[in-house]
């Protein structure tokens, strides 16, 4: 598979010679499945436009010999040309900005296996990747076509609803009933019956070559709750098929648990599937990272922190990954950050300037911290809120050039919400969320340049208050955004109008991704009573490019 080096000395090259057919490919594939080298190729793109439209002088007629002569250099030339010219485009576009142009953006012991340590998760050996379409192949999936650089707009087709939707893994569908395990709480609405709840929840998706990797969680219990971390694998996102459990899958059994623990985000990193989320244990939620090579098996890493939390996203950029979240400690909430070189071996920031977020009442953990974090071409960036009280948030971010040191940006006193995701357009930056009350919330977007300055946007939904946002999801030079119920779809981050036609509003989106063949929305469907079970069964939809 192409690596990051390699593709964007292609997409470098790609600027101003072109590239062969076998090229080509090899780039599309790879920037099908990598945000941070889409991003680096958006930058390039960006400045090329800029130097078009600066005062053009004629060469010097030493170089006019040298260039003219072979329209299209040799291999080897080309790319020193280009990592030349790449050169020039940064110094030219700095000066540029120097003088006024515009800006660009860059951007307890349950039986639950206990995650290895960071180090010794670092000598675990790495296996051969295969393809996950051919180990398993599902049915009633066709394969799926080679992968190609999403389409560059907007997609104008409706949302479908998968019918053969990913599978709640039945290991944890039927907790003991023994002396060791409480009895569930008691169901008001019920008679005389006891209720178990049973909940399961798509979180993210990420797309390669091989196919699609999806993760989330599923619970099920009373007031006694075991958890897990879930995976499933597609080939095109119409058929799934989950992966075995197994006790590197267990997120947890506790009668403390006030929300639910497994997976909660996936990408792409140097060395295979980064997944994180978090594990209960001890009474306490712990950050947790999983590794795999192929998307079938899977290793925990325990991120070393003394407090009460877990990972909400992770990203990837040109040299590292970066896992961010939120945890609570006796001082309050406070928001957190791990980095790694390799996916494997991870440490703490060195620096997270402002990370307090929060000193409030309630045990939740999903009310402040970072949310969401995104590779923005020369930085990363993240978002969150901070909170004084359940219904009384302000917007947060945070911007790192290498996930180590992180500054916190200056919010205006009036900036109200949750920024729950955030994605890089190439020249802007947009963050969706809620306008920080708690029940009801509604949804709301916000645009950045460089994610230190951030402008709210507005949301022509159709409805009056329309509900939270929890996904945005880069579409070419526009975005996609969904949460409770609805999506809502933007050319340009800063305006939004509603774009589904009623299918989502029996569910939630968590998650949303750029695939081969269209948008993949992860979440859950609406809960339903099966008996004396409560259960939120698993969800996706797919909007078509065509």
């Amino acid at each position: 598979m192409l690596d990051h080096a390699r593709a964007q000395d292609l997409a470098a090259v790609s600027i101003d010679f072109d590239l062969t057919v076998e090229e080509r490919a090899e780039l599309d594939r790879h920037l099908h499945a990598c945000v941070a080298c889409r991003a680096h190729l958006d930058g390039l793109r960006l400045d090329a436009r800029t130097l078009v439209d600066r005062p053009r002088a004629d060469a010097p007629e030493r170089v006019r010999r040298r260039v003219a002569p072979d329209p299209r250099p040799a291999s080897g030339t080309r790319f020193r040309l280009a990592a030349a010219l790449v050169g020039v485009l940064v110094v030219v576009v700095a000066i540029f900005a120097g003088t006024g142009g515009p800006r660009f953006g860059t951007g307890p012991d349950t039986g639950v296996v206990e995650p290895t340590s960071s180090a010794a998760a670092s000598q675990v050996p790495v296996a051969s990747r295969t393809p996950v379409a051919s180990r398993a192949p599902v049915a009633s999936v066709e394969p799926s076509p080679p992968p190609a650089t999403p389409a560059p707009s907007i997609p104008r087709t409706p949302w479908l609803a998968v019918g053969d939707q990913p599978a709640f893994d039945p290991r944890a569908a039927t907790p003991e009933k023994d002396a060791s395990n409480p009895p569930p709480l008691p169901c008001a609405d019920c008679g005389d019956t006891s209720v178990f709840s049973r909940s399961v929840v798509v979180r993210a998706a990420v797309e390669t070559d091989d196919g699609i990797v999806a993760v989330g969680h599923g619970c099920v219990g009373g007031n006694w709750v075991t958890c897990q971390a879930d995976v499933w694998l597609s080939a095109a996102g119409r058929g799934w098929e989950s992966v075995p459990h197994d006790a590197s899958l267990d997120a947890g059994s506790d009668n403390w648990v006030t929300r639910p623990t497994g997976m909660v985000d996936v990408v792409t990193g140097p060395r295979g599937f980064v997944a994180a989320g978090a594990v209960s244990r001890a009474r306490l939620m712990r950050a947790t990272i999983w590794t795999s090579t192929d998307g079938r098996r899977w290793q925990p890493i325990a991120l070393d922190h003394d407090g009460a939390g877990g990972v909400a996203a992770v990203a990837a950029g040109p040299s590292s990954v970066v896992a961010v979240g939120r945890a609570r400690t006796d001082d309050g909430a406070v928001a957190v950050a791990w980095v790694s070189s390799d996916g494997m071996t991870w440490e703490p920031a060195a620096e997270l300037e402002g990370a307090a977020v929060g000193h409030f009442d309630g045990d939740d953990q999903d009310v402040a911290g970072m949310f969401d974090v995104t590779w923005a071409g020369d930085r990363f960036v993240a978002v969150g809120a901070e909170c004084s009280g359940l219904s009384s948030c302000r917007i947060a971010a945070w911007t790192s050039p290498d996930g180590r040191s992180w500054t916190r940006a200056a919010m205006a006193a009036t900036a109200a919400g949750r920024m729950r995701s955030v994605a890089y357009l190439g020249s802007t930056l947009v963050a969706v969320g809620d306008d920080g009350t708690w029940e009801n919330a509604g949804g709301r977007a916000w645009t950045s340049i460089d994610g230190t300055e951030w402008i709210h946007a507005g949301i022509a939904a159709g409805a009056e208050r329309p509900a939270a946002l929890r996904a945005v999801v880069a579409v070419g030079a526009g975005a996609i955004a969904a949460g409770d119920g609805y999506a809502v779809q933007s050319s340009d981050g800063r305006s939004w109008v509603r774009s589904d036609d009623g299918v989502l509003a029996q569910g939630t989106v968590f998650g949303l991704a750029a695939g081969a063949q269209g948008i993949v929305a992860t979440g859950q469907g609406a809960m339903v009573e099966v008996g004396n079970v409560f259960e939120g069964p698993p969800a996706v939809w797919l909007l078509p490019y065509r």
